[in-house]
């Protein structure tokens, strides 16, 4: 992900969630066994000839590299097709910054002290003393989430390379939070859309604050296990990079929320059934309904 300029797709206005029923281009400990029930596309209220024109034309490169296509309708399998791949996992980007927002609310439905109105400040008592406190101090929780939070931030006119992008310098420091936090906060709250990773890496020590757990493990442990899923992977590459080349060690040990997850496509979908299911999976809540209702507003008219 650093040293490079993210794909134009990956653009949110909030907690979004991976809903979509076709999902595109796109371990650790055991979990509950799942495996999609399948359908045909003429069961399923489909028509095969269009799923079959949109294979050819990805195969002939009309959609660049694109390298899955998979579409579950009503929580059955309909297609899973890879291109030039087996469906490995790969990095998924920004995409980590809707799991960033599943892993909050999975903790607060599970009791942590976590309140979308308080302010960001509370959650962060080991950046009290940074010098722009007081405005700090009005930003919420929502405000961050949303990415209307205030803070002056360009991470879109120049590649993660180039030293005036603000990501080159965040994961050059020794506390990528504290650098992101302290960030120049230049209008007020809720005004605006500002586009940040390095401040969706701050749900990071929020989590950790609010848990007392390491986010990787709490990720493991209280989503992808229960969904099935069971290879991941967290780390920060350039584009195209294998894994094994890029950053693996985060400040505090705490891997940002921001970006840096690896997963499977099919795993993907799990995630989006989720928020289909309005937190919901195999009869068991993970995330509460106000949470999902809430992530999947639109809040920004972002471009």
């Amino acid at each position: 992900m650093y040293h490079m300029k993210k794909p134009p797709f990956y653009k949110f206005t909030y907690l979004i969630s991976i809903s979509c029923i076709a999902i595109l281009n796109l371990g650790v400990t055991l979990a509950q066994s799942f495996d999609w029930p399948t359908n045909t596309p003429e069961n399923a209220g489909m028509n095969p000839q269009y799923i079959d024109a949109a294979i050819d034309q990805i195969e002939s490169g009309q959609f660049g590299n694109t390298r899955s296509l998979i579409i579950i309708k009503d929580g059955q399998l309909i297609t899973e097709k890879y291109f030039g791949n087996s469906g490995e996992k790969r990095p998924v980007y920004s995409v980590t910054k809707s799991v960033g927002s599943a892993l909050l609310g999975i903790a607060q439905f599970n009791g942590a002290q976590i309140d979308l109105n308080d302010s960001i400040m509370e959650y962060l008592p080991q950046y009290s003393n940074i010098p722009n406190i007081q405005q700090a101090n009005s930003i919420k929780l929502h405000n961050l989430l949303s990415q209307r939070h205030g803070y002056q931030w360009d991470e879109w006119s120049t590649s993660f390379g180039n030293p005036n992008n603000p990501m080159f310098r965040m994961i050059r420091t020794s506390d990528w939070y504290k650098f992101a936090v302290s960030a120049a906060i230049t209008e007020a709250p809720d005004q605006n859309f500002t586009y940040s990773t390095g401040h969706s890496s701050l749900m990071s020590p929020i989590l950790n604050n609010r848990t007392d757990r390491d986010v990787y493990e709490f990720a493991v442990t209280e989503l992808f296990q229960p969904l099935g899923i069971t290879d991941t992977h967290w780390e920060l590459v350039d584009g195209g990079a294998s894994q094994g080349q890029g950053i693996t060690n985060f400040p505090f040990g705490l891997e940002p929320l921001g970006y840096g997850l690896w997963l499977k496509p099919i795993d993907m979908a799990k995630i989006g059934e989720l928020y289909r299911l309005n937190g919901m999976w195999q009869n068991n809540r993970l995330i509460s309904e106000d949470w999902i209702n809430q992530s999947v507003q639109k809040y920004s008219d972002a471009q």
